[in-house]
């Protein structure tokens, strides 16, 4: 009885896991198909308003519509790595805008440019914490932890149940058949 128990307590796990994780998915992949994109916050640079884990859903903004005070997320000049933080200044230069940005925990500043017909990301929503999930499932034992191993215990589950032999009304009451 005992392990039957634990194995109620294994499946409900599993399907937890993949529930969760099918919302998740199915959150990221709604906003994809509206044009926004899902960005997960890896630093503490703009806490408290956002903390390491965090998933931001952005929508692209022209850089000529971004005001003073908004919260941006630019590519950093000569790297692939994308940085959120608050607009503190704007200046026009010819056909570029300079920003002047800081995050929100932050004491220095950074300045860039961009073309002002530029593309930016602007955060419209957050899921807290739902990032960790999402770099773990980049990990090969995320991927074990997180997809295939509750698909294994769905699968065991279900093969235990087709297998295992039924009680009778008569066993489940103590008696004999």
């Amino acid at each position: 009885m005992r392990s039957l128990r634990w194995a109620q307590g294994g499946m409900l796990l599993a399907w937890v896991a993949i529930a969760f994780t099918g919302m998740l998915l199915l959150t990221v992949a709604a906003s994809v198909l509206i044009g926004e994109r899902a960005v997960v916050v890896l630093s503490g640079s703009m806490e408290p308003a956002f903390s390491p884990g965090d998933v931001l859903i952005e929508r692209s903004v022209e850089p000529r519509e971004v005001e003073v005070g908004q919260v941006v997320t630019f590519h950093e000049p000569g790297s692939d790595r994308s940085i959120t933080h608050r607009v503190r200044r704007i200046e026009r230069r010819g056909s570029k805008l300079v920003f002047t940005t800081k995050g929100d925990a932050d004491n220095s500043i950074q300045r860039w440019s961009i073309d002002a017909s530029g593309e930016l990301g602007q955060p419209v929503r957050m899921i807290p914490a739902i990032g960790h999930l999402a770099m773990l499932a980049k990990t090969p034992l995320g991927l074990i932890a997180l997809v295939i191993l509750p698909l294994l215990a769905l699968g065991g589950w279900e093969i235990l149940r087709i297998w295992r032999p039924r009680e009778t009304a008569a066993e489940a009451r103590g008696g004999h058949a």
